[in-house]
C-alpha cells in the first residue's frame, strides 16, 4: 500500500468514529427529550388529575386517600388513646380489603421501624392524635421522613380531637415543614386531618 491509500484508510476510519460518536450523542439526546416528556406528564397526587396514565401504586395511593377523606368517620371517646383510634381505623380498612383486595398490615415492622399500617408493602400510613400544641406535628414529620426510606408513598393521618386548632391550620403547618425540609417528594406523601370534636 502506498501512503495515499493509508491516508484514505485512516481518514475513513476517523470519519466512522466521529459519525458513531454523533449517533450516540443524538440517541442520548433524544432519550433525554423522551424523559423530559415523561416527567412533564407525571402528575402530582394533590391535584388528582385524571388525564395521565398512572401506575398501580399511584392508583392504590389515590384510592386510599379518597377512602380516608370521604368514607372514614372515627368516633370520639373521652378515654380513647392513639391505639384505640388505630384499632378503629384498622376495622374501617376492611372495606378497602374487600373492595380492592389490598393487603393491609397493622403495626407493620421494617427493621427497627414500625409504621402503623402498610398497604401492599408499598404505602405506609401513620396516625397521630392531636389534642393541641405542636408535638404531634413534629412527631408526624419525623415518622413520615423516617418511614419514607421503606415505603415509596406515605400518608399521615391526624385525628384532631382539639377544638383549638382548625384542621386546615394543622395540615398547612405539617406541609410547610415537609416542604422546607424537602426530604420527601411532594408527590409521595399526603396529610389527612380527621376532625373529631368531643361535642
Amino acid at each position: 500500500m502506498d501512503l495515499t491509500n493509508i491516508a484514505y484508510l485512516l481518514g475513513f476510519v476517523l470519519l466512522i468514529l466521529i459519525v458513531s460518536l454523533f449517533i450516540k450523542d443524538d440517541s442520548a439526546h433524544s432519550k433525554s427529550h423522551t424523559n423530559l416528556k415523561l416527567r412533564k406528564t407525571k402528575r402530582t397526587y394533590n391535584s388528582f388529575s385524571q388525564n395521565v396514565e398512572k401506575s398501580k401504586m399511584d392508583t392504590n395511593f389515590e384510592n386510599i386517600i379518597s377512602f380516608l377523606e370521604n368514607e372514614v368517620k372515627l368516633r370520639y371517646g373521652k378515654n380513647k388513646i392513639e391505639k384505640d383510634y388505630q384499632d378503629d381505623l384498622f376495622q374501617a380498612f376492611g372495606v378497602l380489603r374487600e373492595r380492592h383486595g389490598y393487603e393491609i398490615k397493622y403495626e407493620s415492622k421494617n427493621g427497627r421501624h414500625r409504621v402503623d399500617f402498610s398497604v401492599n408493602d408499598s404505602i405506609g400510613i401513620e396516625l397521630k392524635v392531636h389534642r393541641g400544641g405542636a408535638q404531634v406535628k413534629k412527631e408526624l414529620f419525623n415518622q413520615l421522613t423516617d418511614y419514607a426510606n421503606y415505603y415509596p408513598k406515605m400518608i399521615g393521618i391526624v385525628v384532631n380531637v382539639s377544638d383549638k386548632d382548625a384542621p386546615s391550620k394543622i395540615r398547612d403547618d405539617i406541609y410547610c415543614k415537609m416542604k422546607q425540609q424537602n426530604v420527601i417528594s411532594q408527590s409521595n406523601y399526603y396529610i389527612i386531618i380527621l376532625n373529631i370534636l368531643s361535642r
